[in-house]
């Protein structure tokens, strides 16, 4: 027995001690491994705080950057309001001085005169205008009737362009040359317009120009254009409006302008715009049969007409 035993006791030594290096070797993995985690713990710990940081210098960016926009835009509308308050101020100041020149020129031309004349003057010309109102009207409204379900737009340029061959000096002395015959004359006054290629409306100009031709009223060709127009207006819902400025109007102030006159007139506008610096100040709108006039020109004559009351 005693040479069994030595070498089972050895075999439980080697035992235990690979029991005890695998323990060992165990501990020392646990620790390594608690490192790692720990490593790792930081390196979240540091990747959150890093990411925090650039949220953060994003935001603070993102801030500068929005109250930079704001304090641009708020000096922008100061400078375009200080312009507007500038521009309006000259001519307040222009309007107010040509105000003091007209009335001193009443006073030493005598007003009661010229207040006469003027009205007159004005009178005739609304009589003249009525005259070719009333001869115009049933040729614009026949016209519509024709015109009406095909384009418009297109009739409006036929009769714009006969309007404009007919009232040329040249064509003026032609037509009214008694040598001249009537078939020349159709042909000249349709020669500067673009017929259009359907027979009908071709038919319909042709026999507008021979009837307003024998009965020698071609001088209103201009005023059924307009009816024409006025009435082409109506149907789309919208109307002319002749703006006379004392003044270049464009760009926003005109628009500005035309939100308001529609607001007034209750209708969508066509703007057509023509400068008389003779009106000193001020608009003068003409849509239709109304007249809305703000004009410095204006406010003078009235002034003539209390004065001379």
């Amino acid at each position: 027995m005693k040479f069994v035993w030595p070498p089972l006791i050895n075999a439980l030594d080697e035992r235990t001690q690979k029991i005890a290096d695998g323990l060992a070797a165990a501990e020392k993995g646990k620790a390594e491994l608690a490192v790692v985690n720990k490593q790792v713990e930081q390196t979240l710990v540091q990747a959150r705080e890093q990411g925090q940081q650039r949220v953060a210098e994003a935001e603070k960016r993102a801030q500068a950057a929005a109250e930079e926009i704001k304090r641009n835009a708020q000096s922008e509308a100061a400078r375009i309001v200080t312009q507007a308050q500038a521009q309006a101020e000259q001519q307040f100041v222009a309007a107010r001085q040509a105000l003091r020149n007209e009335v001193a020129e009443l006073a030493v031309k005598g007003a009661e005169q010229i207040l006469r004349r003027e009205i007159d003057t004005t009178q005739n010309r609304a009589l003249t205008m009525a005259e070719l109102a009333t001869l115009a009207r049933p040729y614009a409204e026949a016209l519509f009737q024709v015109a009406q379900g095909s384009d418009l737009a297109a009739w409006s340029g036929w009769l714009q362009q006969l309007a404009h061959i007919a009232s040329l000096p040249e064509v003026h002395a032609v037509v009214t040359n008694p040598k001249i015959e009537r078939a020349q004359i159709y042909e000249l006054l349709l020669s500067g317009v673009t017929l259009p290629a359907a027979a009908e409306p071709a038919e319909q100009l042709n026999n507008l120009v021979q009837i307003l031709t024998d009965m020698h009223r071609l001088h209103v060709l201009n005023e059924i254009a307009a009816q024409f127009d006025a009435l082409k207006n109506a149907s789309e819902g919208a109307a002319d409006a002749l703006i006379t400025s004392a003044f270049e109007l464009e760009g926003e102030a005109l628009s500005t302008l035309l939100v308001a006159l529609e607001r007034k007139f209750g209708c969508k506008l066509k703007p057509h715009v023509t400068i008389d610096p003779t009106l000193i100040g001020g608009i003068c709108v003409t849509v239709g049969d109304k007249v809305h006039d703000t004009s410095v020109r204006t406010r003078l004559a009235q002034m003539r007409s209390a004065l001379t009351a």
